[in-house]
């Protein structure tokens, strides 16, 4: 089953089936001599079902699949190949028919941990989405993470935090959940030209740059860090994906603060002039994405956040997104979507929730020495 499996996960299920009968017609080859016995039959049949069995799978990493994938691959072949033996009458007795149970089982078993054990490096030859990819990217320790933190500490904790939040949603509709993380650590990556002209990134109590800017000026800053952060995530040949989710991760909303200041200032102004170049999101990931960056940064500027605030926030930015169309091309689903908006809350409001602001105590010495002032009047 390893040729038909391992073709039907990397390139398509036809292509898997296909493998399967053309290792029947090999077989006829190898096994010539054996042609009229039972052997040949059993072989034959053994080869054809097993390969097909391999294309029954999930076309994901096997070794996330469990239980089903060791039915199809390693128990089903199996049964058939005891279930062949009888049929035929062969003897228990020889130990030829044992040799062909064991050798049915020993097959399905190899090509299952072969296809377990090679698939990480098979990803890595024929994908720039590898799992191995992936985890070295999502170490702190990459070069533009610590740069990100280095000059960017505001951004790089945004990001972390938009890494959680779209990491958990894009799980729980069946995404690529890796990828989404990795991708969102990335994703303000072109912050870093111009660090200080990001609110995350002020010290406490610095004037906003952008108080001395004119709002045409202050969209070109904005609109540069996607436009910067892709150029710089090509340079450094990052997965085709997490580009592409930084460069949609805004699509084409609105820069409704500086749009507002500009009309004040020339009503000819349009809203095409302040809004993001785009694309809009073209996967369910760069979906998740760009609602959760929207959330996590207007939820953090909150002022006393509470579960109802935070809930009523999130529904009103999808439904706008959803009537602006900045989800058309992503494919996500209604019924996703609802998903997607209640994972966002429960992440949001176990991080941002209001504290009880408990009174203050005394301490247990000052409450010893109060007891023992007592005592001694």
């Amino acid at each position: 089953a390893f040729t038909p499996l391992i073709l039907s996960i990397f390139s398509s299920r036809r292509l898997g089936i296909l493998s399967a009968a053309f290792q029947v017609i090999a077989a006829l080859f190898i096994y010539f001599d054996s042609s009229g016995t039972n052997l040949l039959t059993t072989v034959l049949v053994t080869y054809l079902f097993s390969g097909l069995m391999g294309t029954m799978v999930k076309r994901v990493r096997i070794a996330s699949q469990g239980q089903t994938a060791i039915m199809w691959v390693i128990v089903f072949p199996f049964l058939l190949s005891t279930m062949l033996v009888i049929f035929q009458g062969m003897d228990f007795a020889r130990g030829n028919t044992w040799t062909t149970i064991f050798c049915a089982l020993a097959g399905s078993l190899l090509s299952y941990l072969l296809t377990m054990g090679l698939h990480p490096y098979i990803e890595l030859l024929v994908s720039d989405e590898s799992m191995i990819v992936l985890n070295e990217l999502s170490n702190p320790n990459h070069p533009l993470l610590k740069q990100l933190l280095e000059e960017a500490p505001g951004t790089y904790h945004h990001s972390m935090m938009v890494a959680n939040l779209s990491a958990n949603a894009v799980a729980e509709i069946g995404g690529q959940s890796l990828l989404t993380r990795v991708a969102c650590y990335y994703h303000d990556i072109g912050k870093v030209k111009h660090a200080n002209f990001f609110v995350e990134n002020l010290p406490a109590g610095a004037e906003n740059p952008h108080n001395f800017l004119l709002p045409e000026d202050s969209k070109q800053i904005i609109f540069g860090h996607v436009i910067d952060g892709a150029v710089i995530l090509e340079e450094a040949k990052m997965p085709r994906m997490v580009i592409d989710i930084c460069r949609q991760h805004h699509g084409t909303t609105l820069m409704r603060y500086f749009y507002v200041k500009a009309k004040e200032r020339n009503p000819d102004i349009t809203e095409a002039d302040f809004r993001y170049p785009g694309p809009k999101p073209q996967t369910r990931e760069a979906g998740v994405v760009s609602i959760a960056d929207s959330c996590e940064a207007a939820v953090r500027a909150m002022d006393n956040p509470t579960n109802q605030k935070i809930q009523e926030f999130v529904a009103n930015l999808i439904n706008d997104r959803i009537l602006d169309g900045q989800l058309d091309e992503s494919g996500l689903t209604l019924r996703e979507i609802r998903i997607i908006e209640k994972s966002l809350v429960n992440g949001l409001c176990s991080t941002f929730h209001s504290r009880i602001k408990y009174p203050k105590m005394k301490s247990e010495a000052e409450k010893m020495k109060e007891e023992q002032e007592r005592r001694e009047r």
